[in-house]
């Protein structure tokens, strides 16, 4: 029997549909499949019961994609697994508690990958002390668009110290924010990613955060992240942790996006530890309401080292700054908090700070409206103060009133 054979590994995919999708015919494996099915007996209709997989006996089973069929999670099959593929579940097919007996049993498990599925839950998590799940021979979890409690669930349960992609994208469930401590355990990761590839790209959103950090070549370690926070000082928190602040940031190229509708002062106070990001060489400050004054406070918000060596200078290695949908009035604050980025010290401009570029993207001007448009000594007023190497504008639709030089750096102006 072929469950029985010692000389082949197997690889198994299952739809309620049909077997002849291109993935089982890419595999090489379309007998294999067409034999599944037939253990199932009912693959041209959703099966109602679980279906226990020849048997429950298959010990050279390694590779199993599973599309919308409930399954017996307590067979024996599953010992072996290298890769699971879990899409389109529902809760009455597998719960969050079931993924969590799966993964214990399965110590050889490479990659999980579970998506467009929705996650039975009995219990929130870490509520009560529970025995971490060690996956020694995990590399990848991809977690997509799936109700985000599960995926709390799920990393805060187990520990993969060869992790080399991590995956975490859940829609929002009402009520549910993502578990803060979830991810204590992928902290090393994140950081060794972090360092490996040199780059991230991290936004902080009114609903949460996202972050990615992507490797420039094949196999390398790369991590996704969207979570949802209910309050937005945690992540803020939770990233700082991870970055490090001072001597001890691990400091690689950070493209940071901030939009937010508004901030209350504790959110200010929370902010402060981003401007002391030595990483950040891109920021991006998108339209709220009311206007973010208090993330362009940054700029000013000079702090005294703790060795007495002076004012700590904020966005050392910021290149660019792009304001999105700026209004008029950010101008002239701008203008001011610039300068007092550098605490009157143009000397240490290309020493211990960069020049950044000021991009204007998505600006609407309106002619009838004459305080929607900035006058041209405004701009050459920004465009002069210490630390700004240019303003362009992102678009190269003409804007009536506007001249060009002013956007052109190459005129020096």
């Amino acid at each position: 029997m072929i469950q029985r054979s010692g000389c082949c590994s197997l690889d198994v995919y299952i739809t309620p549909a049909t077997v002849s999708g291109d993935r089982a015919q890419r595999s090489g494996f379309t007998k294999l499949a067409e034999l599944a099915a037939k253990e199932i007996g009912r693959h041209r209709n959703k099966p109602t019961a679980p279906v226990a997989l020849f048997g429950g006996i298959a010990p050279r089973l390694e590779v199993l994609a599973v599309n919308a069929v409930p399954m017996d999670w307590t067979s024996s099959f599953i010992r072996g697994l290298k890769e699971l593929d879990l899409s389109h579940m529902t809760d009455g097919e597998i719960s969050t508690q079931q993924v969590l007996e799966i993964l214990s049993i399965t110590p050889l498990l490479e990659k999980i990958r579970i998506h467009n599925s929705i996650l039975g839950h009995r219990f929130r998590p870490l509520q009560e002390p529970r025995t971490i799940i060690q996956l020694p021979n995990m590399k990848t979890i991809d977690l997509t668009e799936i109700n985000e409690l599960a995926i709390g669930i799920i990393l805060s349960s187990i520990q993969a110290p060869d992790c080399t992609s991590l995956v975490a994208r859940g829609w929002e469930e009402n009520g549910v924010t993502f578990p803060e401590p979830a991810l204590t355990h992928f902290a090393d990761f994140l950081r060794q990613t972090l360092s490996a590839n040199n780059n991230s790209q991290l936004g902080f959103y009114d609903n949460g955060l996202e972050w990615y950090s992507r490797s420039g070549g094949v196999g390398g370690p790369d991590f996704a992240l969207c979570i949802r926070y209910g309050a937005t000082t945690i992540g803020v928190e939770w990233a700082t942790s991870i970055i490090g602040l001072g001597a001890h940031e691990l400091v690689h190229d950070l493209e940071l996006t901030i939009s937010r509708s508004g901030l209350a002062e504790n959110d200010f106070a929370a902010y402060h530890s981003i401007s002391r990001w030595q990483s950040v060489t891109s920021l991006t400050v998108e339209y709220g309401n009311p206007p973010p004054r208090p993330i362009l406070d940054l700029f000013g918000s000079l702090q005294d080292l703790e060795d007495g060596r002076g004012p700590l200078l904020v966005f050392p290695r910021l290149e660019t700054l792009t304001l999105d949908s700026p209004q008029v009035s950010w101008f002239n604050d701008l203008e001011v908090l610039v300068k007092r980025r550098l605490g009157g010290r143009e000397d240490v401009i290309g020493d211990q700070v960069s020049s950044f570029d000021v991009v204007l993207e998505t600006w609407s001007f309106s002619p009838t409206r004459p305080d929607s448009m900035p006058d041209l000594a405004q701009l050459q007023r920004l465009r002069a103060a210490p630390g700004v190497r240019s303003i362009t504008r992102a678009s190269d639709d003409h804007i009536l009133g506007m001249l060009a030089a002013v956007y052109d750096d190459s005129t020096g102006l």
